[in-house]
């Protein structure tokens, strides 16, 4: 699992009983002189895609890179000849259908409220134009997720949407209905995807240790409930989650994110990846237990991942496949 803290990268074991430490296997793309940090965009089957900014550059440098072999390519810059922005650059890679990959680009230009996507293959080496302009409001480019053959990005208060990669189509992710007052404070903790299902938490009440893990069928027609947290024990175990709410003598609210879910091949294997102040805990869905990985204090310093961040995560895991 890689966390961003530009201009640093750390790497957390979801085994091993250790710190995080600086991650030495992206020395090869933090190594060029006047780099002022690097961003991770996404991660896919073993590749990440990331961006560098340089202090003597206008663009920024994206790059698709394999941490196990070190081995990285710097892509042609997209929205070339336009003035647009990036809003958000997704790999879609299955190593069990095709050994390459394309990089999925959303970006819209100054003024504009349209969207346009634009597709890098592994296999031309280039970027080309998909579909039409669209338009959408409060949908979160920057977090997409692949799955089901498609990007799937989540959208804040509306339904979210998907584009399938081999039809360059996009369609609508059914949401489910926010309940209560969210104006400020969007249930969505988590979206995710792990051992090809697609996941939603909702956790509607900051005050309540109690929350729903959902999944989506294959057809995009509905959300239906995977499992149930309860952090009660959590809770007990490590009191420095409960922070005082100073508009109410009756109520706390609770300090954790939620970093990641990953399936197991069996259902009682599967598990959260939990930040508490301080800790990354691992948290059993099935029977509740739980343990600690590793302190995170030595890495954030004085910085927190705050409980309503969506923090920037990324699982990857050991492959050799080329970039």
């Amino acid at each position: 699992m890689e966390v961003t803290f530009i201009p640093e990268l750390y790497s957390i074991s979801l085994n091993d009983d250790r710190n995080p430490t600086d991650d030495a296997s992206f020395s090869t793309l933090t190594s060029s002189p006047g780099l002022l940090g690097i961003n991770i965009f996404h991660s896919c089957k073993g590749l990440l895609c990331c961006a560098t900014y340089n202090e003597n550059k206008l663009d920024n440098d994206y790059h698709v890179y394999n941490p196990t072999t070190k081995q990285f390519i710097t892509l042609p810059q997209p929205v070339e000849g336009v003035e647009g922005d990036v809003y958000g650059l997704c790999l879609a890679f299955d190593p069990s259908k095709s050994a390459h990959y394309k990089v999925v680009c959303v970006w819209t230009t100054p003024l504009s409220d349209y969207f346009q996507i634009e597709i890098y293959s592994s296999e031309t080496g280039q970027w080309r134009i998909s579909g039409e302009p669209f338009y959408t409001e409060d949908t979160l480019f920057g977090y997409g997720v692949y799955w089901n053959g498609s990007i799937n990005w989540i959208n804040i208060w509306e339904d979210s949407l998907y584009f399938n990669v081999d039809e360059e189509r996009l369609g609508k992710i059914p949401m489910r209905k926010i309940r209560g007052n969210h104006y400020f404070d969007t249930p969505w903790r988590y979206f995710g995807e792990s051992q090809d299902h697609l996941h939603l938490i909702e956790v509607c009440d900051p005050c309540n240790t109690h929350f729903s893990v959902y999944g989506m069928k294959k057809d995009y027609s509905e959300w239906f409930l995977n499992y149930s947290v309860d952090l009660d024990d959590l809770l007990t175990t490590f009191p420095e989650m409960t922070r005082c709410n100073p508009n109410s003598v009756s109520f706390d609210r609770y300090d954790f994110s939620i970093l990641s879910l990953l399936r197991g091949e069996k259902d009682e294997e599967s598990y959260l990846v939990l930040y508490i102040p301080g800790k990354a805990i691992r948290y059993n869905l099935v029977n509740g237990t739980f343990w600690k990985l590793c302190d995170i204090e030595t890495m954030t310093g004085k910085q927190s991942l705050h409980h309503h961040g969506w923090p920037d995560v990324y699982e990857y895991i050991e492959s050799l496949a080329s970039v």
